[in-house]
């Protein structure tokens, strides 16, 4: 065995020395890339502080650009609206000249488009050139513009509309009057020299009306198209900046884990080829263990074959032993509250853990008896008993058949009970349960408790107040109405907190803590939930 671990001492020299080697390789490899990385970090940083600068510039902040871009939205929208009244306008004036269709696509496009330019051009250098004016002014008197002439549009329009009516409501009048009685011709020629007059001021009115919308919609146009553009423009300007921004904190922070992930890269291949020169020397020494074991006699595997057949033996004889003398299956005594401090709920709460107890209860004559809680518990036989199979069946069919039974027997019994006694003798009811545990006596006993605990008898009266434990344990014991709990586990649940403060209710535990503990009991659990744990 010396012999083989010499020859492994230059091989296991050897891998520490290749891991050296590759550590150190590795190093200067990160010492190069941590030196592009710094000056590549050091680049972004100066390109991220000069972006700041050039946003500081502008005076734009995220939230005004997104503001112009509403503003933007909304301006694109009117100057559509402007630009279609303005187009469809053109085309109806340039139809009455043009009987072709190109001519008046192109005289409707030339009559928009020429004043758009002239208006972009005079609101773009408006401000160059009107130093001394105050240009919200102007565009307040464009606007202005834009409202009388439509305005006085709509007007004349109307105006042209009533004078329409009316002269045709005169002349069905003149008409209806001259079947009637025969005119005239002097009033009829009047007639026709009125409607001539009408006509020829409703043609007045109805160009002047097209002359006044032409010229607000092209005004109109003009300055939605200009309000649009600069908001567009500042937020196509200032836009990428912003996009720079982010990127340049990425392209910062992925620099900065790329560092760390290249300073530790030395560390991690380190460990990592330790790791795996360890395993691999612990390999060969497990395999060179392994030929000298073989190449040895055959003795340990007798006495490993020997040492088998005698354990093997022990435990059949143990299991023999077990199986002739069978421990008695265990009990579960539960005490039901039926004092009238329960309130349904409550009640109906302490019903289903029942159940949950007989849905638990495991095979081989488990026992269960439910006990009550009333003015004279201790005189009360058992409200329900049941008793489990003593073979589970191959698949468990038994007992679920035997629960299904005792639980339906135990719904039917359930029905029939009610919170309605007046006095609450948890102390004889423990009593009872006591004579219960003594038909058992080396099999596992189990006390469940669903009940408030609040003591209404034997001279106590814990719904009013508890007095020093210590004292009452003292007291019961000088009368003998502690019974014998030894080996029985308790567990006391539903013990309700309403009605109660909190010293109160610490008091109610700290008392039944120690009668529990002067009667020999262990106490699992007391507390105002249902919880059960492992049964």
């Amino acid at each position: 065995m010396l012999g083989t671990r010499k020859q492994l001492r230059p091989s296991i020299s050897n891998w520490e020395a290749v891991r050296d080697l590759k550590v150190k390789k590795a190093r200067a490899e990160a010492d190069v890339e941590l030196c592009r990385l710094e000056t590549e970090q050091r680049l972004l940083k100066e390109r991220r502080a000069a972006t700041e600068a050039e946003i500081a510039s502008t005076g734009e902040s995220e939230a005004s650009l997104r503001a112009r871009e509403v503003r933007g939205r909304r301006w694109g929208v009117l100057f559509l609206f402007a630009a279609g009244i303005a187009i469809a306008s053109a085309w109806w004036s340039a139809d009455w000249f043009l009987s072709l269709g190109w001519e008046k696509v192109l005289l409707a496009v030339t009559i928009f488009v020429l004043p758009l330019i002239g208006w972009m051009t005079l609101l773009t250098f408006s401000k160059e050139i009107l130093r001394e004016w105050d240009l919200r002014k102007v565009f307040a008197g464009m606007g202005l513009v834009i409202v009388l002439f439509s305005a006085a549009a709509v007007a004349a329009l109307g105006g042209a509309r009533m004078l329409g009516v009316g002269l045709q409501e005169e002349q069905r009048q003149m008409q209806q009057a001259e079947l009637d009685q025969g005119a005239a011709n002097g009033a009829g020629s009047a007639h026709r020299a009125r409607i001539e007059t009408a006509k020829r001021v409703l043609n007045g009115v109805a160009g002047l009306a097209v002359i006044f919308l032409a010229i607000a919609g092209e005004v109109a146009a003009g300055v939605a198209y200009h309000e649009w553009a600069k908001q567009r423009d500042i937020v196509k300007t200032v836009r990428p900046f912003f996009t720079r921004r982010d990127a340049l904190a990425e392209a910062l922070a992925e620099n900065e884990a790329t560092q760390e992930a290249v300073r530790k890269g030395p560390e991690i291949l380190e460990t990592a080829l330790t790791v795996e020169g360890l395993e691999a020397e612990a390999a060969t020494l497990h395999a060179a263990e392994a030929e000298e074991r073989r190449a040895q006699s055959f003795a340990p595997a007798v006495r490993w074959i020997v040492g088998g057949f005698v354990a093997l033996l022990a435990l059949l004889i143990a299991a023999m032993a077990a199986f002739a003398d069978p421990t008695k299956p265990g009990m579960s005594v539960v005490i039901l509250d039926l004092s009238d401090s329960v309130n349904a709920g409550e009640f109906a709460e302490n019903l289903r853990v029942i159940e949950g107890v007989i849905r638990r209860l495991p095979a081989g004559g488990a026992e269960l008896r439910v006990l009550a809680v009333d003015e004279a518990s201790f005189g009360r036989g058992p409200l329900f008993r049941a008793r489990t199979p003593k073979e589970a069946g191959r698949f468990g069919e038994h007992l679920d058949d035997w629960r299904a039974a005792a639980v339906k027997a135990w719904e039917k019994r359930a029905r029939e009970l009610k919170p309605v006694a007046r006095g609450s003798d948890v102390i004889g009811a423990i009593a009872r349960a006591a004579l219960e545990f003594e038909e058992v006596a080396d099999a596992k006993k189990r006390l469940l408790i669903l009940s408030d605990m609040r003591q209404v008898g034997r001279g106590l009266n814990f719904e009013r107040a508890v007095g020093d434990a210590a004292a009452l344990v003292e007291r019961l014991k000088r009368e003998g109405t502690i019974s014998e709990l030894r080996g029985v586990e308790v567990w006391a649940l539903g013990v309700e907190t309403r009605g109660l403060d909190e010293g109160h209710w610490r008091r109610l535990r700290s008392f039944w803590t120690d009668y529990f503990k002067a009667a020999g009991a262990d106490l699992r659990a007391f507390s105002p939930n249902r919880r059960l744990g492992e049964r």
